[in-house]
């Protein structure tokens, strides 16, 4: 930003206000604690956060995806960012917002069993939306229905946590509207720092030990289709990938 946007972007923030995309991606996920419910935020010693004006009608995710949304803290703005770090610490984004810290710590464990137990260096993507819901069965939870794990993604990707876009071409020569999705860097880091206190930490241990046992359970088969999706490098893949995938118990794709 030039010195003459700063210097206007300067003038033009109000004093007690922050501007919700000033905040990285991670501690945005934090304040949807107070946009979803559309009121007052409460974060103990630290003060509270609002929404500048009420959310009303419009949904959470677009909210999100808003640069013109600003958030009125109390009593200094200037702390708000340590104030989230700290709810997110002590497990405020589990009570408050439990699908979304649901969705982000299954995402990371998955990611983390899949190379703690020798299947791919990288980071997989989920095939479709519906593959990214079957994690939560084998984790021991339950699905969330279509609609609400779509809305649910969708604003996991308004808060830029995920990855979430039409399947790539590479893996079928074709369009269609399933979208594969994965966990990004901002996302990780929200998976580490929300599991720090002991119900948290309590949760994903469980989570990643059931997903860990069920890839090595069923190793041969995502073995297999790993080593197939990738035999014709990352650039490209075998058409029939995406197809072959839904094979799978989690379809997933390089």
């Amino acid at each position: 930003m030039g010195s003459l946007e700063a210097e206007i972007s300067r003038r033009e923030r109000p004093t007690d206000q922050v501007a919700l995309h000033s905040l990285p991606p991670y501690l945005r996920a934090a304040a949807m604690a107070c946009i979803r419910a559309d009121e007052r935020l409460e974060l103990g010693d630290w003060g509270s956060v609002v929404l500048s004006e009420p959310r009303g009608d419009q949904p959470s995710y677009l909210v999100a995806w808003r640069r013109d949304a600003w958030l009125a803290a109390d009593p200094d703005p200037e702390t708000l960012a340590q104030a989230l770090e700290e709810f997110i610490a002590v497990g405020g984004l589990r009570r408050r917002v439990a699908d979304l810290f649901e969705l982000v710590v299954l995402l990371g464990a998955w990611d983390d069993a899949i190379r703690e137990v020798g299947l791919y260096p990288g980071r997989a993507y989920l095939a479709s939306e519906e593959a990214t819901g079957r994690l939560f069965r084998f984790a021991g939870e339950q699905t969330p229905d279509p609609d609400s794990l779509r809305e649910l993604l969708i604003e996991a990707q308004s808060l830029e946590l995920i990855y979430r876009f039409p399947v790539a071409y590479k893996f079928r020569r074709a369009y269609g509207r399933e979208n594969q999705c994965r966990l990004n860097g901002w996302g990780r880091r929200l998976a580490r720092r929300t599991v720090r206190d002991r119900e948290s930490a309590r949760l994903r241990e469980r989570w990643y030990a059931n997903l860990r046992a069920h890839l090595l359970d069923c190793f041969d088969d995502y073995s297999s289709h790993i080593e197939y999706v990738g035999s014709e490098g990352l650039a490209t893949a075998p058409a029939d990938s995406f197809a072959l995938a839904a094979r799978l118990p989690v379809p997933i794709l390089l």
